[in-house]
């Protein structure tokens, strides 16, 4: 019996030291992986080592467009919330391209913007816009090992103008609360609310959580003081698309489904053509439009690569190939013409009502159609989703040019009462230079493989 046990405690012995040896193997394997996930969080992102060269007609077309676009003053009331759309696939042409001249154009501008009045807008929708495009742009020149770029005072600017709009008190038509944090965490809660809609999170909330990751993103690279309210920010932003996405069976997602069914933008949002006798017809599961989801696969960038926790960079990873699956699979749609003409359905459960109808910028009996967001792709934003498929996409867009007046119904002429700069108003930049380079400089982005999704599956 003693000779037993005395085997047994051997076994027992020798067992432990086995499964000792494994699970500090699988811890030095961890910290490895840790930090080998942090170092090339750290790394800067350099020009895309198979960049395609830039022509001689993007050249030019840029020199008649963006050059001139930059000269103004953008930052002011007229044209901040249009230029962050309007220049920010040029934006990131200029970094991720490698084009040192582009990029001092940039730097000039906001050196300027420094210099002068600053932000001129009251509304936060527009100030939340451009601070972004700022926010990106010190991101690109840091992470591509361009900080020299960045004028001085840029960054302190945009963080004061980011702290500033999130810690100020935020209103809904139900009450105030203290903070945007406040106001978001009731959004997300159980509270019942008199309108559906109000629960709704708002686009402007969502730049404010990009600018946030793109300023702890740099601040992280240049070994800054890591102020708690970027870090608050981004852990708000994890919890809201923790939560607020609905995932589907085939992989795609729709964030907050039903929530905006009570709002105007949507009365009439169940019907698939306007009649005469038209009557408000809502839509119980209605999604967000086409048009304003643009902009997520960007803002999942932003937060993707500010996330130091591997299963967080995982979240906004995984987020953006979902995104990708909805958009390819529910949204876009070929067009039955000659040409290769993409289109958008309204909606991103593929859904193709009416938006917007009866719009005060854009008139009594008027609003947007089945596809009438398809203009939108001219943005090229949906590059940002970094999957091979946008480069078909855009390639095909490129061939477009100079639009025929098929391509010019396909994508629409009206356009909003709101002034804007000349260059940027349809139907004119679709034949002054602007689009046709934004869509040469997409497909440029798309083909480099520069925005593309990093994270092995």
């Amino acid at each position: 019996m003693i000779k037993k046990s005395t085997l047994e405690c051997k076994a027992l012995e020798l067992e432990y030291k086995e499964s000792s040896r494994i699970f500090f193997r699988y811890v030095k394997q961890a910290q490895f992986l840790l930090g080998l996930s942090l170092c090339l969080f750290l790394l800067p992102l350099s020009a895309a080592p198979n960049e395609p060269e830039i022509t001689q007609v993007e050249l030019q077309l840029w020199s008649k467009t963006i050059s001139q676009y930059l000269k103004d003053p953008l930052w002011q009331e007229r044209d901040a919330y249009d230029v962050t759309h309007a220049a920010m696939i040029p934006l990131h042409a200029a970094f991720l391209l490698g084009n040192t001249s582009w990029q001092q154009e940039f730097s000039g501008h906001f050196t300027r913007f420094l210099q002068g009045e600053g932000l001129t807008s009251k509304n936060g929708a527009v100030r939340a816009h451009y601070t972004y495009l700022c926010a990106r742009f010190i991101t690109l020149a840091v992470r591509t090992g361009n900080k020299d770029m960045i004028p001085k005072g840029l960054y302190e600017a945009t963080e004061r103008e980011l702290f500033s709009s999130w810690q100020r008190t935020a209103r809904t038509k139900e009450g105030s609360f203290a903070s945007v944090r406040e106001r978001i965490m009731w959004r997300l809660s159980e509270a019942p609310s008199k309108r559906s809609w109000i629960k709704g999170i708002l686009d402007t909330e969502l730049f404010i959580f990009a600018t946030g990751a793109d300023l702890l993103n740099v601040g992280y690279m240049l070994g800054r003081k890591q102020e708690p309210v970027l870090r608050e920010i981004m852990d708000t932003a994890t919890y809201v698309f923790e939560n607020a996405p609905v995932l589907l069976a085939d992989g795609g997602w729709l964030f907050q489904p039903g929530v905006w069914k009570d709002h105007p933008d949507h009365r009439y949002a169940n019907h698939a053509e306007p009649t005469n006798d038209m009557k408000p017809k809502t839509r119980e599961n209605i999604t967000w439009d086409s048009g304003h989801t643009m902009r997520f696969p960007l803002f999942l960038l932003s937060l993707e690569q500010a996330s130091t926790d591997i299963s967080k960079q995982r979240l906004f990873h995984d987020l953006r190939k979902g995104l990708a699956t909805q958009f390819h699979g529910h949204v876009l749609k070929p067009s039955n013409t000659q040409q290769p003409h993409w289109q958008l359905n309204n909606y991103m459960d593929g859904w193709n009502g009416l938006y917007r109808w009866n719009y005060k910028t854009l008139g009594q009996g008027k609003g947007i159609s089945a596809y009438g967001l398809s203009k939108s792709l001219l943005f090229g934003w949906w590059a940002f989703l970094g999957t091979d498929k946008e480069e078909e996409v855009f390639k095909d867009m490129v061939s477009l040019f100079p639009f025929s007046p098929e391509t010019r119904a396909i994508y629409g002429t009206q356009t909003s009462s709101r002034t804007k700069h000349p260059l940027v108003t349809i139907p004119s930049k679709y034949s002054n230079g602007l689009a046709e380079l934004t869509m040469r400089l997409a497909h440029k982005l798309s083909r480099s493989g520069s925005l593309s999704l990093k994270i092995e599956d």
